[in-house]
């Protein structure tokens, strides 16, 4: 899968949400998604705690990456969301549901177990069981790419696997300016390869042996591949 892509940053850009002219039709989400919106990043974020947000959107988050509203009855490649801006403002402000209220405890129980703000909307997005929030879609030049046209290195050496699934797992992006004074990624430590990237760039090498590691090869060189953890992945909970 390729993935028509704007020009991207490595790791998490300052975005700004303000609303814009509606998208191309390409770029555009499904029509019958209520509260379409698409969002511009040519300026620094800027939020007032004071304000709590106004409207709120309920999001999940399959093994594939795909988003759709938790509403969508019929889940497939054109009900999903797809329009980069919107995709890549939406993953660079996602952080973890931990408020202690009413609303974001019930939400929690519900599977929301992250959320993303942006000027009067909170958004919450329940991942797949198996999966992560983030997903990683694509590996092109030795860069993997998430939530629209964000990029991450990618590190064949760190590799897990859950031998329960199959899935293979790599760490999660950690935005620059946090690295210095924390190591913990806002999606958890470790966030799932897509199936696709996994069958076109490591599957035909992947061997595992019967205590569920395994290795692969990648440009030429071997790798092994480490079990997956307790911690390793932010699970849902409901």
């Amino acid at each position: 899968m390729t993935l028509g892509l704007a020009t991207t940053r490595r790791g998490l850009p300052s975005l700004h949400c303000a609303a814009r002219r509606t998208p191309p039709d390409s770029l555009r989400p499904p029509r019958f998604a209520t509260n379409v919106r698409s969002f511009s990043s040519t300026s620094a974020p800027r939020s007032s705690p004071k304000v709590p947000p106004t409207r709120e959107y309920f999001y999940d988050v399959d093994v594939h990456g795909q988003l759709f509203l938790s509403s969508t009855k019929h889940r497939n490649v054109a009900t999903a969301y797809r329009d980069p801006r919107f995709l890549s403002t939406l993953y660079a402000r996602i952080r973890r549901n931990t408020g202690d209220d009413e609303k974001s405890q019930s939400v929690r129980q519900q599977g929301y177990e992250f959320q993303s703000d942006c000027l009067g909307e909170r958004n919450y997005l329940r991942p797949d069981k198996d999966g992560t929030v983030l997903v990683f879609q694509t590996l092109e030049g030795g860069e993997l790419y998430y939530g629209g046209s964000l990029t991450t290195p990618f590190d064949p050496a760190t590799l897990r696997v859950d031998p329960n699934s199959g899935y293979l797992f790599h760490p999660s992006p950690i935005p620059s300016r946090r690295r210095a004074t924390s190591e913990t990624s806002r999606y958890g430590p470790y966030s799932l390869l897509r199936s696709s990237l996994v069958l076109e760039h490591l599957a035909s090498s992947l061997e595992f042996d019967d205590n569920g590691r395994g290795s692969f090869e990648y440009r030429g060189k071997r790798f092994d591949l480490s079990k997956l953890e307790d911690g390793d992945v932010w699970r849902r909970v409901d």
